[in-house]
């Protein structure tokens, strides 16, 4: 069968990951840089995501390319719904091929079509017992992923679950702990802010969050940042 990412491509992207795992920065670094990896490669990919399913602490993404990516995560698992959460269930690749006419999920489809997502795709990080976590890329128009980027982010994704779930290293099973806490801590940042804004502004929560990422743009601020300045301003008010 005849790979549809090149060998030599491959390799380089396992190498760099193992590198990383072996480092200091232990995993969290691994699992933002096959995001990267991973919009680089799937051409219709406007940005992509990685996340990890650690036990007991949920469904938590530990790395993302940007602030789109961050809030379309972030709406599949406040619905709790979507590919990513689909693709996590069945251990299989699901598609979202046009958030302005899905039916599967319509709530969901409609509040990424409002961020400007027009289709994602998701596949999993597989082990031989258990899937891992997803890989995920978001394109903003429709129908963007072909059978071939499918193809290619699958076995991306295949090559890279044996290394985050093999662990590489002692200090890669603390690394992807550390980080999934701190985006797990970041998210609920963000969740407050939204909370903010929807007082503030009056408005409902997937309007307030899209406020939210909008402001954060304009100030040439990363979302999280944002939200933390929003959330201790408030603190300091009160």
């Amino acid at each position: 069968m005849t790979s549809a990412l090149p060998e030599a491509d491959l390799a380089v992207v396992l190498a760099e990951l193992r590198g990383m795992l072996l480092s200091r920065e232990g995993a969290t670094e691994a699992v933002a840089h096959l995001a990267r990896v991973a919009r680089d490669l799937v051409g219709p990919a406007a940005g992509a995501g990685v996340s990890v399913f650690e036990p007991g602490e949920g469904r938590i993404t530990t790395a993302s390319t940007d602030e789109l990516v961050e809030a379309a995560d972030a709406l599949q698992y406040d619905l709790d719904e979507g590919p990513c959460l689909a693709t996590w269930t069945t251990g299989a690749a699901h598609r979202l091929e046009d958030t302005g006419s899905d039916r599967r999920w319509p709530e969901l489809a409609a509040a990424l079509a409002r961020l400007g997502v027009g289709s994602m795709l998701s596949v999993p990080l597989n082990l031989p017992d258990r899937t891992v976590g997803t890989l995920k890329v978001y394109a903003t128009t429709a129908g963007a992923f072909s059978a071939h980027d499918e193809a290619v982010l699958t076995e991306l994704a295949a090559a890279a679950a044996t290394l985050l779930g093999a662990g590489q290293g002692p200090e890669a099973p603390r690394g992807l702990t550390d980080g999934a806490l701190e985006a797990l801590a970041d998210r609920r940042t963000v969740d407050v802010a939204t909370g903010v804004v929807m007082e503030r502004h009056r408005l409902a929560e997937d309007d307030a969050r899209r406020r939210l990422l909008t402001d954060a743009r304009d100030t040439g601020r990363p979302l999280v940042e944002h939200a933390r300045r929003l959330v201790t301003d408030v603190g300091r008010r009160s």
